[in-house]
């Protein structure tokens, strides 16, 4: 995209002492020594303008005030694009003052499946990159190493801490419920337990995790790892061979792949309970809510 070296305010290129332009980069389209015609697009490029005209009477009711659009679909195109120099200035400003409806400061869109609809981005690896405050004070905090502070609490959709942890064998004979121990033929990886009261026991194949820990980058993640639950209620695959299994029961590993059992052998208590079963199995094998907790 060509690109003219000229800095603009104002309507007036931007000089310094010596008589010389400052130099900025912009998009060529910004250019705004050139001016488009129905005939000629700006640089010769696709027309950067509305395919869709403001209505007046859009302005003069007040639904719309400004309207940006940035419609090439062969270029890097910008809706909106604002800069400020001042060391205590705001590119960027949204007021919505109304003190009724459902209003929004700022709001952004779209539309492509690979997009994204807010950017937040700092220069510096320190700093914050993303902050929120209400009346009183700050309430919300995203750092450029990616350290997240809050006020508040947090609710996710999910009642359990998982950690994603890589599965031995094939990761296609997993799925949410299964009790997991510890592999001993492989350093950081889970299998499915095999045997009654498993001091291995690890945890839950997390159906919904509420949290999702990882040593990995974001963009890192493998496919043969799996979220273990570690703590909190999950959905946990059991079974009633050791008997039905009642509400608030201990439960460890049985001899059933992947399943749990109520735990009745106090001798092999240590190191083998998974945690406590919240709903009730009468007999067969059943999935029930439990209460993870690894002991």
């Amino acid at each position: 995209m060509p690109i003219h070296d000229v800095e603009y305010t104002g309507g007036e290129e931007r000089r310094n002492k010596t008589g010389q332009a400052n130099r900025h980069r912009l998009p060529a389209f910004l250019d705004l020594t050139q001016q488009a015609t129905p005939n000629r697009p700006i640089n010769n490029q696709e027309e950067h303008q509305p395919k869709e005209t403001l209505k007046q009477e859009q302005v003069e009711k007040g639904t719309i005030d400004k309207q940006a659009l940035a419609t090439s679909t062969v270029m890097n195109t910008y809706g909106v694009l604002a800069r400020n120099a001042s060391k205590n200035g705001i590119g960027v400003f949204g007021l919505a003052s109304s003190l009724t409806g459902n209003t929004y400061g700022v709001y952004g869109r779209v539309d492509s499946p690979s997009g994204i609809a807010g950017m937040f981005m700092t220069s510096a690896t320190t700093g914050t990159v993303l902050a929120a405050n209400n009346s009183v004070k700050r309430i919300f905090r995203l750092d450029a190493a990616g350290n997240l502070f809050a006020a508040g609490t947090l609710n996710p959709n999910g009642a359990d801490y998982a950690e994603l942890v890589a599965s031995a064998g094939n990761r296609n004979d997993y799925e949410p419920g299964d009790v997991l121990v510890i592999d001993e033929f492989a350093d950081r990886h889970v299998t499915r337990s095999y045997e009654p009261y498993s001091t291995n026991v690890a945890g839950v194949f997390s159906t919904k995790p509420g949290i999702l820990g990882s040593v990995h980058e974001m963009s890192q993640a493998s496919d043969e790892e799996i979220p273990v639950a570690m703590v909190g209620i999950v959905p946990c695959k059991v079974s009633a061979e050791n008997g039905s299994i009642r509400r608030g029961d201990l439960l460890v590993t049985s001899s059933t792949l992947g399943y749990a059992m109520r735990a009745t052998d106090r001798s092999q208590f240590a190191g083998a309970i998974l945690g406590k079963a919240m709903e009730p199995l009468d007999k067969g094998l059943g999935l029930i809510q439990i209460l993870v907790s690894p002991q």
